[in-house]
C-alpha cells in the first residue's frame, strides 16, 4: 500500500521557518505520511523530501512574474514534470506568488486540494489576477483571526489556526542574562 503524501512549499525564507514547523505538526500527528515540496533552510532540516530548493527558484525568479527569465520558466516547467509522478493529496502553499499561483493552477487541474497558509505581503500580489485564486485554492489558513485583506477579497474559505511554532514557542524557557540582555529592562518579542 502506498503511503499518504503531500506536497508543501514556502513564498520565502521566513515563510520556510513556518512551512518546517507545519511539516514537524503534520509528522507528530501523521507519522507515516510523506511531504515534498520545494525546501529551504528550516524545511530541508524536516523529513521533507526535496524536489527543489527555495534558494533556487528565488534566484530564477519563479516566485516574482516580473523576473521571471527563459532559465526561470525551465525551471517551472522542470518542477511541474517532477510533479507529475507523484501521487499527492493535498498540497500546502506558505505565502502566495507567481509560482504558488500557478502550482494551485497544476493541482487544481488534478484535483489536488490547495490548502493556503496565508502570511504573503501584499507586494507580492501585484501582478496576480485575484479573481482566480479562489477558483485554484481550497481554504486558506491564517495567523490573524479575520484574515488579510487578500483573503477577504479573494473570498477564498478561510480558517484561523494561529502560528505553528507558538506551542513550541511557549515552552521554550530563556533566561535573558544568558545571551547578554539587561534582566531589568522589558522585552517585546514577535
Amino acid at each position: 500500500m502506498k503511503r499518504s503524501s503531500y506536497f508543501i512549499s514556502a513564498r520565502s525564507a521566513s515563510a520556510d521557518l513556518h512551512a518546517s514547523e507545519l511539516i514537524l505538526a503534520i509528522h507528530d500527528l501523521f507519522p507515516k505520511v510523506e511531504s515534498f515540496g520545494i525546501v529551504g533552510e528550516w524545511s530541508s532540516r524536516t523529513r521533507a523530501h526535496k524536489i527543489s530548493e527555495l534558494d533556487r527558484c528565488l534566484s530564477l525568479g519563479l516566485h516574482d512574474n516580473a523576473q521571471l527569465g527563459e532559465e526561470g520558466l525551465a525551471a517551472r516547467q522542470w518542477l511541474f514534470e517532477h510533479l507529475d509522478p507523484l501521487e499527492l493529496e493535498i498540497a500546502i502553499l506558505v505565502g502566495y506568488s507567481y509560482l504558488h499561483h500557478e502550482l494551485a493552477g497544476y493541482f487544481k487541474a488534478r484535483s489536488i486540494p490547495v490548502v493556503l497558509y496565508e502570511m504573503t505581503p501584499v507586494e507580492a500580489l501585484a501582478e496576480l489576477d485575484l479573481s482566480k485564486v479562489a477558483e485554484r485554492v481550497t481554504i486558506a489558513l491564517g495567523i490573524n483571526p479575520s484574515g488579510s485583506d487578500f483573503i477577504q477579497r479573494t473570498g477564498i474559505p478561510f480558517q484561523y489556526v494561529g502560528n505553528p511554532y507558538k506551542d513550541r514557542a511557549d515552552r521554550v524557557k530563556l533566561d535573558v542574562r544568558s545571551i547578554g540582555l539587561n534582566p531589568q529592562q522589558e522585552i517585546l518579542s514577535f
